[in-house]
């Protein structure tokens, strides 16, 4: 028993960590856009980029922690 519930906490910290890492990448990027807003140097193709964000946040997720589609 103790053995499966290490497993699972082990499991739970590795897919904590992709999920932090992807949230936490896709902040800096979305930082670094706002504070190109901010110096009136934003990119022509701001919105393309900023799909692509959301768009790949999730790419590097396993499948179970993918939703449904």
């Amino acid at each position: 028993v103790v053995e499966k519930i290490r497993a699972k906490a082990s499991d739970a910290a590795r897919l904590t960590g992709i999920v932090l890492g992807s949230a936490q990448a896709a902040n800096d990027q979305i930082d670094s856009l706002q504070a190109l807003n901010e110096t009136d140097q934003l990119p022509d193709d701001w919105f393309e980029q900023l799909q692509s964000i959301v768009t790949y946040l999730q790419s590097d997720w396993p499948p179970e922690l993918k939703p449904a589609a």
